[in-house]
């Protein structure tokens, strides 16, 4: 195989490669190396259907440990998956209920859904039929449409609609949680080439629906011209009511028919029934000719004496401000002498600035034609809230651009990409400080604050005079954008252990049959930044049993405790945010089973907990069961005990 061109040269030498392949071959392509680095792509009838990939060895390995953690999440929600399983596989015929709306994956408003099925409804009140629930309109336009000519250089965006059509009256322990859809997934498939027509093809289905909802919506290539389709960085975002609003799902949401997991406060694939728990999702794809595509992994070099004729960003190899300005993503600690670099290691309680250097490498004399001027030039930049100790956290910086193609009166649109990164010794959260967005030229925007569209796939607009996306070419038009992001240290302290006689016990625990037993988790921020959606969960041995009723929740905002639904042994629940020094304390009681078969026994209680979307831990105690009663003191609770203490 032979490279015809090279797409991008990241710092950790990683490039995207276009090949030309003589032999036929049909089907996936993947050639592994011995250091794990490897190639793929596809082929149909002998010819490249997409682009020939070369991943290196760290990108390798950072990719199967994201595998290992998707499956280590998905094992988390097994236990959880399992019990509504078998709850509803548990339910018997019941007489007068609709079998058809049962089977049938069309239904009116007013249908008794008691299992889940997803965008069933015909002629519902908002969403009418909900069959059709996906609509695609340009970039910035105000009209869906279900069909669309796309045109080069245009950015679309696409909405997908998402809703469990079961009513939410059964999404209840008393009717045995049978409406909640469990490992819920949507696939979305998108051509990367077009010549002609083409289709968006999404799936939605869960693991005990009753329907797999399936729609697509067509594209239209004018003239059966080729076109491609490259889907924008960080796009792929759910919205809906509940706290994984706004939150970006994985690639493999692109990856027909797998797909990624939906949710509601998590992404976990649980999707309760009803409106309430509907969503959407949405993405953004531009639209460019193969033959004229200068952005991102099909980059154009050019020098200072031989400047291009047309507007493209960062493409001078031997630029007098920054050298190689394809790395044009730096990063240092903020108010220190250090340089600029492409990964620095970084501490908790410091904040560091982040540089995205830009410029039109258009010959300015090219600018009186308009032919230099880039217009609706923006700049977006993702980081990650969260880096630990194992793993990189990658900064991107995306310039987005539209030019005219030289020898041609049409507009075309392009981006260029480059990261840093940033490695933690401790587990530290980023958030990004306010106002700190700052763009920096000659011109008459030099010092505005930018908005915190630049942290969105769509981006800002920058500009030399305004930021209006206007940039003219040449160097004397050059800027850079800087930002500030601060580092906070995620650290608790957690406690679990039983009343007895008035005091804590954490060990050498001995109960009755029959006794009950009031146990207390702790859990404290000590770290320097507020921990988000703390969720806790118990896992009982077998002889242990949750007394209904009995779970409390002690928080800032609920010193005198607040009654929770019996869950914790199930799914657990969301306990809220947890502030710099703050306390969460859950009470609750179990009893032990007066049943001779534990006796003897020893029984772990152990209670999970979770934080900032990741397994952090766990407490445990264990319960000797006696062979015979003895007293054991006072377990009983008093409601104005000290629960801060």
């Amino acid at each position: 195989m032979k490279a015809e061109t090279v797409a991008q040269c990241n710092p950790d030498e990683s490039k995207i490669e276009d090949y030309r392949e003589k032999r036929a071959l049909d089907g996936p392509y993947k050639e592994t190396f011995d250091d794990g680095s490897y190639y793929q792509d596809t082929y149909v009838d002998g010819k490249k259907n997409g682009k020939t990939t070369y991943i290196c060895k760290e990108y390798a390995a950072e990719e199967k440990k994201k595998n290992e953690e998707r499956k280590k999440r998905t094992d988390t929600d097994k236990e959880v998956t399992d019990i509504v399983i078998q709850k509803i596989n548990s339910i018997p015929e019941i007489d007068g209920v609709d079998e058809v709306n049962q089977n049938n994956t069309k239904h009116q408003f007013n249908d008794d859904i008691r299992f889940p099925v997803f965008n069933s409804i015909v002629n519902h009140p908002e969403y009418g039929d909900e069959g059709q629930f996906i609509h695609i309109r340009a970039l910035g336009g105000e009209q869906w449409s279900r069909n669309i000519t796309i045109q080069d250089g245009m950015q679309y965006e696409v909405e997908v609609f998402y809703k469990n059509d079961a009513l939410p009256k059964y999404n209840n322990e008393e009717n045995n949680y049978c409406s909640v859809a469990t490992k819920t997934t949507m696939a979305i498939s998108v051509p990367s080439k077009l010549s002609g027509d083409g289709k968006i093809i999404v799936k939605i289905t869960s693991l005990n629906s009753q329907n797999e909802a399936i729609d697509e919506i067509s594209l239209i290539a004018p003239n059966d011209d080729n076109r491609t389709i490259n889907w924008i960085l960080g796009s792929g975002k759910i919205y809906n009511k509940w706290k994984s609003n706004e939150q970006i799902l994985p690639s493999w949401l692109f990856s027909y028919p797998e797909g990624a997991l939906l949710g509601c406060n998590e992404v976990n694939g649980i999707i309760p029934g009803g409106d309430d728990y509907s969503g959407k999702v949405r993405f953004f794809f531009e639209v460019s000719n193969s033959d004229y595509n200068h952005s991102g992994d099909k980059r154009v070099l050019f020098t200072n004496d031989n400047p291009p004729q047309y507007a493209v960003f960062n493409s001078i190899s031997d630029s007098e401000d920054i050298g190689d300005e394809r790395y044009f993503v730096k990063v240092h600690e903020a108010g220190s002498d250090k340089s600029y670099e492409n990964e620095i290691l970084i501490e908790p309680g410091k904040e560091y600035d982040v540089c995205i250097f830009y410029r039109n490498n258009a010959d300015p004399r090219m600018n009186s034609s308009g032919r230099g001027l880039a217009l609706r030039t923006s700049i977006s930049s993702l980081f990650p809230k969260i880096i630990r100790p194992d793993k990189k956290g990658r900064i991107s910086g995306i310039i987005s651009w539209k030019y005219i193609v030289p020898n041609d009166d049409i507009v075309r649109g392009a981006r260029v990409w480059n990261d840093a990164y940033l490695v933690s010794r401790k587990e530290v959260s980023l958030r990004y400080k306010t106002a700190s967005a700052i763009i920096h030229n000659s011109g008459e925007a030099n010092g505005s604050v930018l908005s915190t569209s630049l942290f969105s796939a769509e981006g800002t607009f920058i500009g030399f005079n305004k930021l209006n996306g206007v940039m003219p070419g040449g160097k004397g038009y050059y800027g850079y954008v800087t930002y500030t992001i601060v580092a906070e240290l995620l650290e608790t302290e957690a406690d679990l252990g039983v009343y007895l006689d008035g005091i804590i016990m954490k060990d050498n625990v001995s109960a009755t049959l029959g006794q009950y037993l009031i146990f207390r988790f702790s859990l404290r921020n000590t770290g320097n930044t507020a921990l988000e959606n703390v969720i806790i969960k118990a896992v009982l041995d077998e002889g242990l049993k949750l007394r209904y009723g009995s779970t409390k929740v002690y928080t800032i905002e609920n010193e005198n405790g607040k009654s929770m639904d019996d869950i914790i042994d199930l799914s657990g629940f969301n306990t809220g945010n947890l502030l710099v020094g703050a306390l969460t304390q859950v009470l609750f009681t179990l009893q032990v089973e007066n049943d001779q078969k534990v006796c003897g026994k020893s029984l772990s209680c152990k209670i999970l907990y979770k934080y900032n979307n990741k397994d952090r831990g766990y407490k445990s105690v264990i319960i000797n069961v006696l062979d015979s009663e003895r007293e054991n003191g006072d377990t009983s609770y008093e409601e104005d005990s000290p629960m801060h203490s």
